[in-house]
């Protein structure tokens, strides 16, 4: 996904005294020759002689070796259609590609861009953008490919159970959670017991299991609303708090690696820990987090920004945490499967190119 286009053709045209091309007789050159299998060589046959990528390179070498006008229209980006669909398993879908360039023109180039899929034990797909789903049910996205640009098509193959009834949506979250199991054909698991509950609930939010008294209080109450009661009760215990200021520790690298780190490790993990306890809003501890100035004594989320010492981390760090975006891609290359480029990026280092440390 990397891209030297100057270098491929400094190494193509002019490298050892451009033995790779032979103009004057364009099927006489090694690229060709090599890359249909005329002449043996590692990487085997690439192309075949009567195909459409061997026609093209044929004419590029006869045309005397252009490297191309900066001032033509160049792809500002492609589009797969169908974006997305729900198939059996089993079935195929033909992709079909469009490069849409700088002067607004339109070309078809499904059987010129690359695809490949991101999960081959659910489905397959052909140079020719032909999507073959095996027997296994999933979603499955295909990356799309030409000079640059990639695009992504998804595929949804459910299950296929028949599903009657659903248990009742308590918040957004179970709404979005029936629709993908919905989507997918797959049934929702039975509702816990309230014994199972009160230990799950305890265990996620506490990390610890519930006392006797807090399990045979909860299973013998009659309350309408003990499930909601029962998590508010725990998130302003100090369990919740401790535990929850342990397991962001880990995600902001809050270790102790040497003798002279310890007092900022621990005073980091305080800050956490009340925060949590004092309820204070996630958007503000971001802020306090990213905006962290000073030293790791007086101001304690320093500590992260020591912790994610160049640019690079720090942006990496902060779109995983705070996003929820993988952007370690979109530094050398266009993400494959997301719609960050390498620009993105850049523009969002920039944000934290001006952080120094003393």
């Amino acid at each position: 996904l990397g891209f030297e286009p100057r270098e491929d053709y400094a190494h193509l045209v002019n490298e050892s005294r451009g033995r790779r091309v032979f103009p004057a007789l364009p099927a006489q050159s090694l690229l060709l020759q090599k890359a249909a299998n005329q002449t043996p060589h590692g990487g085997g046959s690439r192309i075949e002689v009567d195909s459409h990528e061997y026609r093209l390179l044929q004419r590029w070498i006869a045309s005397g070796l252009p490297y191309g006008d900066p001032a033509q229209a160049h792809v500002t980006s492609i589009e797969v259609v169908p974006r997305h669909a729900s198939l059996e398993r089993g079935a195929s879908q033909q992709l079909s590609v469009v490069a849409i360039y700088s002067d607004g023109s339109i070309e078809d180039i499904t059987r010129t861009a690359q695809y490949e899929s991101n999960n081959t034990d659910l489905a397959d797909v052909s140079v020719r953008g032909l999507v073959s789903l095996t027997e296994r049910p999933g979603d499955v996205a295909i990356m799309t490919r030409f000079q640059g640009q990639v695009a992504v098509f998804r595929a949804t193959v459910p299950l296929g159970i028949s599903i009657e009834a659903w248990p009742k949506s308590r918040n957004v979250v179970d709404e979005l959670v029936f629709a993908k199991l919905n989507a997918l054909g797959i049934p929702p698991s039975p509702e816990c017991d309230d014994a199972t509950f009160i230990r799950r609930a305890t265990l996620d939010l506490c990390g610890r299991l519930p006392t006797i008294a807090e399990a045979q209080a909860f299973v013998q109450s009659t309350a309408e609303d003990k499930y909601e009661s029962t998590i508010d009760r725990l998130l302003t215990t100090v369990d919740h708090a401790e535990f929850f200021a342990k397991k962001w520790s880990t995600i902001l690298r809050n270790r102790r690696d040497s003798a002279g780190y310890q007092a900022g490790t621990f005073a980091f993990y305080d800050w956490l820990r009340d925060g949590f306890y004092d309820n204070k809003p996630y958007d503000q501890m971001v802020n306090e987090l990213l905006t962290a100035s000073g030293s790791v004594d007086s101001n304690p989320p320093v500590t992260w920004l020591r912790e994610v010492a160049s640019t690079e981390s720090r942006v990496e760090d902060a779109a995983q945490l705070f996003l929820g975006q993988r952007i370690q891609c979109a530094r050398c290359h266009h993400h494959p499967f997301e719609k960050w480029s390498q620009a993105d990026y850049f523009h969002m280092a920039a944000f934290f190119s001006k952080v120094t440390r003393s």
